[in-house]
């Protein structure tokens, strides 16, 4: 296992590696912002799962007739799909792996494991035949391989459930479902026939508080009001709230509890007619347990609540003097979740979760961070929340992972000595090697020393690197769909490229804004296993789309082939013969970059100007390809190359080699900005890349847009990159 696990890419330190423990939604979450936060070659990331099969609670929690719910998957294998992400399933962390394995072959890692255990009730009988976890039984019926042996006894008539939120609405909707409803679902076929066949005729759900403060939502609530064999009721006086809720609704209305409490009330006034029955309790808590002569549960026991306001303002329930007593066959508790320690990782049993601040995990709660762990989901931060909480928890988590690179290398260091915080960086965790994922890191760094030094010197970065040459940079733009036609859903950016008559129109809207140059993908889309070979029908859609293209803008426009890598060198010299009667300015990445051989046999094969470098890292990579002859333009990213100053001494290579530059845009103005710093002060410049007119939200995020007019980027005079964000858009968009 171990030489499985760790030796298929030698794991050597040359390359940033990180380890993700666990496979649920938040693990999958941090994979993604990792992906897009170091742009699209990011690090090399390893996730560790116990189970043979990914997703966590998507797979095996959520309820198996909310299929809507569990396509969710999609994303995690659009993650999944990237070349630099493995999965390993049947490893157990501590058991197979051990944090010092992973932290001898790992720069971060990051724990995601979930709450895997159940509160419990501590009542007396709670362990009882017949008291089970909502978790288990959810488990059992998802199929989930270390639960499909349990066997539950469903001929009893009741079943009680303790607790009120989503998961225990979920068991109590399962047990109300008819076979034809079953049979819709992904339900594991033997839990079907089981609950198809079971005895279960009522259903009584507890909850210690109110309707109001009932933990599930209201769409789950609507659907226990529609179920076909089952009718939703309550008892009159647990419906109504009590005046201390009255109170805090009359001070801070809420439209959700007021519906939940409206929902409730329907259901105590409904008169059943279902072959079963689901009782939601209010006010209510077990206190025990109890077994009959043959050990089995025979009741729950409980007490009825009062709420009291605490300390913290909340509302909380206390117990009175009244009891009563519910026979029952079967006892679900769903009444909260915990997390479990890991070995060797820190754990704070009061919470039940790993001790962190803001992800950074903590030798103890409020101690110091632990250098390169990290955590993200409900072992960061509790069992609260739903699937989609998981997307900026773990976000949080990423910023953490990227901002102590940042505390590492420039803190406390001199902005005037970028050359020296740079090589720091390159030569220390990057053991001297043009790594992708943090190169990205690095450039963003390098880019703020550059606009702070221009605005202490209050020069704008090109006046430091030899000058202004050019007061305007031309600029070209993808096509971006524009308004969806009328009565249609709106279009992709794939939509547009593809279409031969949707692509042009499209076109000449932007040729009309003023655009003198054009970049579109005839040949998408991009897959997991390109390059490819071309269909001849793909080769004749993409001769059409180009030929339409030229006809729609005329002479007057540059056309400029975008492609992705998508093919192999022969296919994309036949791309090319094709498309040489209309002279684009260039055939972008014909195939994938790593091979600079095949690129210059491409090149040499057509009259198309070949360019590339967007997913180049550094002088070093660059210098290979110039010295292949294998484009007539590079492309540097600023955001990812290695910043203003590498991108400039790139662009000084290519000027030897009478190679032009048109720096790549993949991020948002920022990075923008530092392109057209290189840009106005390097003599090969080309053309540049522009997200349209940087209108629309690249224009708020900036206190003052960049200027751009008639196809044209009007070099700022203002000092540093000549922008400043705009920190109460950004703040209010952390993931736009």
């Amino acid at each position: 296992m171990k030489s499985r696990v760790y030796n298929s890419h030698g794991m050597s330190l040359d390359k940033v590696k990180i380890a993700i423990v666990g496979s649920g939604p938040a693990a999958f979450y941090a994979a993604e912002h990792l992906q897009k936060k170091l742009a699209d070659r990011p690090p090399y990331i390893d996730m560790f799962e116990k189970l043979p099969t990914p997703h966590g609670l998507v797979r095996s929690g959520v309820a198996p007739d909310h299929q809507k719910i569990k396509t969710v998957a999609r994303v995690y294998d659009r993650v999944a799909s990237h070349p630099r992400f493995r999965f390993f399933g049947l490893v157990e962390f501590g058991k197979h792996v051990t944090l010092r394995d992973l932290k001898s072959r790992y720069h971060q890692i990051v724990f995601a494991t979930g709450a895997q255990a159940d509160r419990r009730m501590e009542i007396p009988g709670e362990d009882v035949a017949g008291s089970h976890t909502a978790t288990e039984f959810v488990a059992w019926y998802n199929g989930h391989p270390e639960y499909a042996n349990l066997d539950f006894d469903l001929s009893g008539k009741r079943v009680v459930i303790v607790g009120v939120g989503n998961v225990a609405v979920d068991v109590a909707r399962i047990f109300c479902l008819n076979r034809s409803a079953l049979e819709k679902t992904d339900i594991a076929d033997y839990a079907l026939e089981k609950l198809a066949s079971s005895g279960v005729r009522e259903i009584c759900v507890l909850g210690r508080r109110g309707p109001a403060q009932a933990a599930f939502t209201n769409p789950e609530l609507r659907e226990l009001e529609n179920l076909e064999d089952a009718d939703l009721l309550a008892l009159g006086r647990e419906a109504e709230p009590d005046p201390l809720t009255l109170e805090e609704l009359a001070e801070k209305p809420d439209r959700t509890a007021e519906k939940k409490i409206e929902v409730i009330r329907n259901a105590s006034r409904r008169v059943p007619s279902k072959p079963k029955r689901l009782t939601i309790r209010f006010l209510v808590s077990p206190t025990e347990i109890a077994a009959g002569e043959d050990g089995r549960v025979k009741s729950v026991k409980i007490v009825k609540n009062r709420l009291y306001r605490s300390r913290d303002g909340s509302l909380r329930p206390r117990a009175t003097d009244e009891r009563e007593e519910i026979e029952t066959d079967l006892v679900f508790r769903s009444v909260g979740y915990r997390g479990t320690p890991l070995r060797d990782v820190p754990f704070d049993d009061a919470a039940g979760v790993i001790p962190n601040e803001k992800g950074r995990v903590l030798e103890r709660p409020g101690g110091k961070p632990l250098s390169g762990l990290y955590t993200t989901g409900w072992i960061k931060r509790g069992p609260t929340g739903v699937i989609g909480t998981n997307k900026p928890d773990s976000g949080e988590t990423v910023s953490r992972m990227i901002e102590d690179v940042a505390e590492r290398h420039v803190v406390g260091a001199d902005p005037f000595r970028i050359e020296t915080m740079w090589r720091r960086i390159y030569s220390g965790a990057y053991a001297q090697h043009p790594d992708h994922a943090l190169a990205g890191v690095l450039s963003g760094l390098e880019i703020a020393c550059w606009d702070i030094v221009g605005k202490a010197l209050d020069q704008p970065v090109y006046n430091l690197l030899g000058g202004r040459v050019h007061e305007t940079l031309r600029s070209y733009t993808y096509l971006y769909p524009g308004d969806p036609p009328a009565g249609g859903g709106a279009l992709a950016i794939a939509d547009i490229f593809g279409d031969p008559e949707a692509g042009p129109r499209r076109a000449a809207e932007y040729a009309a804004m003023g655009f003198t140059a054009l970049k579109y993908d005839p040949i998408m889309p991009m897959g997991a296993f390109d390059p490819r070979q071309l269909s001849l029908a793909a080769l004749d859609n993409a001769e059409e789309m180009t030929r339409n293209m030229r006809e729609a803008v005329g002479s007057g426009c540059d056309l400029l082939i975008g492609t992705h890598g998508q093919t192999t060198a022969s296919s994309a010299i036949a791309l090319a013969k094709r498309l040489e009667p209309y002279s684009p300015l260039w055939l972008e990445e014909p195939v994938p970059p790593e091979n600079v051989a095949e690129m210059a046999r491409v090149a040499r094969a057509t009259s198309i100007p070949v360019a590339t470098g967007e997913r180049l890292a550094t002088k070093y990579e660059f210098a290979t390809l110039l010295q292949a002859r294998a484009a007539a333009t590079i492309q540097p990213a600023l955001g990812r190359v290695g910043g203003i100053l590498e991108a400039k001494k790139i662009a000084g290579m290519a000027e030897a080699h009478y190679v032009s530059i048109a720096p790549h845009l993949y991020c948002g103005p920022i990075e923008a900005a530092a392109n057209i710093q290189l840009g106005a002060c390097s003599p090969n410049f080309l053309i540049q890349e522009s997200i349209e007119r940087f209108d629309g939200f690249h224009a708020r995020i900036l206190k003052r847009p960049i200027e751009w007019r008639d196809g044209r980027i009007i070099v700022p005079t203002a000092p540093g990159i000549g922008v400043e964000l705009d920190e109460a858009v950004a703040d209010a968009h952390p993931y736009a």
